[in-house]
């Protein structure tokens, strides 16, 4: 199976429509990590829909005022301390930061259910640390919110920080050394991960957005809220319905 694993958009969509127009509908399921933001889930979804597969979706902080309740897409459905099985794998989450009691009615829940717990993903916001207790032999934990992308084996388990889709570097125009904040811009470059099983397992490659831009240089302060790099601007314009595309070698 392959799956589309990312996480933390902070209510910034042109981060989605950029990571959207560079990958093909060639995913089992997509695994989103939390914090959508409260002002954007119905469009984020509904780009998200056109991967044409699952979306299986936890909350973060960024999301507290969202109700679990809420069904934003028929193809989206949040794991909100439960589960679901995917073609012999088991998904299981968490939103928010779950209590101890929490996570053992989840892994008493899959363990009562039959779970194999070395073909099980468990999706959080935050990373769950000493899970080993309640979720022995877990195969792959999933998790986001510090923004840093790594992964790293436990004895069985596979833990993978997603990263950040919503990574906005602010730079400055080439020609321009000496600069002001009003000449800086920002741009894209955030990350997410491509999940696929393997008879061992699971493989698990991170993707960086691509952010080379001859005319801009990145400068060590952070600008949010400015405008884009021209070559950034096909991904925020909330009026054009168009889905930008390139293909990837």
């Amino acid at each position: 199976m392959r799956f589309l694993a990312f996480s933390d958009v902070h209510n910034n969509l042109a981060c989605v429509r950029k990571m959207r127009a560079r990958e093909k509908n060639a995913f089992d399921a997509i695994l989103f990590g939390g914090d959508i933001g409260r002002k954007i889930p119905e469009q984020f979804f509904a780009i998200l829909a056109t991967f044409e597969c699952p979306v299986f979706y936890v909350y973060g902080n960024w999301d507290i005022e969202l109700s679990p309740d809420t069904k934003y897409h028929p193809s989206a459905q949040i794991l909100h301390r439960s589960s679901v099985t995917l073609d012999g794998f088991t998904l299981a989450g968490f939103s928010d930061k779950p209590d101890g009691t929490a996570r053992r009615h989840v892994a008493g829940a899959l363990k009562k259910a039959g779970a194999d717990f070395s073909r099980t993903i468990l999706l959080c916001h935050y990373e769950l640390r000493g899970i080993e207790k309640d979720f022995p032999g877990l195969a792959l934990h999933l998790y986001g919110h510090t923004h840093v992308m790594e992964q790293r084996d436990v004895r069985t388990t596979k833990y993978v920080n997603l990263g950040v889709l919503d990574r906005q570097i602010s730079s400055r125009p080439k020609n321009k050394p000496v600069w002001l904040k009003e000449d800086c811009r920002n741009y894209i470059a955030g990350n997410y991960a491509i999940v696929e099983t393997r008879d061992a397992g699971f493989e698990v490659r991170h993707v960086e957005l691509p952010h080379e831009f001859a005319d801009w240089v990145p400068v060590e302060r952070s600008y949010r809220g400015i405008e884009w790099i021209p070559e950034e601007k096909q991904w925020s314009d909330p009026a054009d319905p168009r889905l930008p595309r390139f293909e990837v070698a």
